[in-house]
This record gives C-alpha cells, structure tokens and sequence, in this order.
C-alpha cells in the first residue's frame, strides 16, 4: 500500500491526452508541462461521478495526485474542476 507522504498533487490545464497508451500532459499556470502515466487503477471524476479516461477533455482544469517512481509519475486520482468549453465563433 502507498503511504500519504509519497503522493502529490498537480493543478494544470490538459494539454495532451494519449488514451492508448493511458498517458496525459498537463500545463500548469508557470507553464511548465508534467506527464503523467494514468494507472488502470486511477480514480477519474468529472461533475462529482466516476469516469474514464475517454471522457477527459484537452483544455479541462483538473488536479492530479500521483506517485512520483523517479522517472515516471503515475496518476493516483484525477478530479475535473472545471470543464473545457467548445467556443460558439464560427471560422
């Protein structure tokens, strides 16, 4: 079991999602980018119900816990907190 003090937590905007490989890229406020490795195990929840990785959208806010393994993180729990929003202008 992991302990509490080995999980983190990371506020971005999704910049990248690759389900296939169950990976995401989020793009914090400084700019910076943190890829994480989504475990088939991660807890995803958008609007206070469970969901899966499909359902995340690029531009959704959310804040992910992970497991830090020195070269890869590893998505513990992911939380939309606010919703990406398609925009009404036309091109």
């Amino acid at each position: 079991m992991v302990s509490p003090s080995t999980i983190t937590a990371c506020v971005g905007k999704i910049a990248i999602i690759d389900i296939p490989n169950r990976s995401l890229v989020l793009r914090q406020a400084t700019g910076a980018m943190v890829e994480f490795i989504v475990a088939p195990s991660c807890r995803i929840v958008l609007n206070g119900e469970p969901v899966r990785l499909r359902l995340l959208l690029i531009g959704d806010e959310v804040e992910a816990t992970y497991i830090d393994h020195g070269e890869t993180l590893t998505a513990w729990s992911i939380e939309v907190h606010t919703r990406h929003r398609v925009s009404d202008e036309t091109c």
